[in-house]
């Protein structure tokens, strides 16, 4: 089970980043169904994905799952010591359309497929 879940994108990012944050994570056949809720749950977004799995250390994979019913919400809380952009997934989203010109910008609203503001 571990070694056919290690052949998704998601999950693979997830084990790799989790990894590094907590050389104690291992992907078991316990977990593999949670970490699988974990990336589905964050469409598979790999900065989602990233920063949850960034969260091992200080959350157990059910409880990490469980906290995504608040989706976004639990990865929005960065170190407080990052920059600014660094510190959320929103802020890094509103830093990064903001280096975009306006014509860039007018683009990218056109193409989007969420109604309301970026930011």
């Amino acid at each position: 089970m571990v070694q056919e879940a290690l052949g998704y994108g998601g999950i693979q990012l997830f084990v790799d980043r989790a990894t590094a944050a907590d050389t104690r994570f291992t992907l078991t056949d316990d977990n593999v169904p949670l970490v699988a809720e974990v990336c589905r749950r964050l469409d598979g977004i790999a900065l989602a994905v990233e920063l949850a799995a960034a969260r091992v250390t200080v959350l157990p994979i059910p409880a990490l799952a469980a906290e995504l019913n608040r989706r976004f919400e639990i990865l929005s809380q960065g170190s407080r010591s990052a920059l600014p952009r660094r510190r959320t997934l929103s802020a890094l989203i509103g830093w990064s359309y903001d280096l975009l010109s306006p014509q860039e910008q007018l683009l990218f609203s056109r193409l989007g497929i969420f109604a309301g503001a970026l930011v």
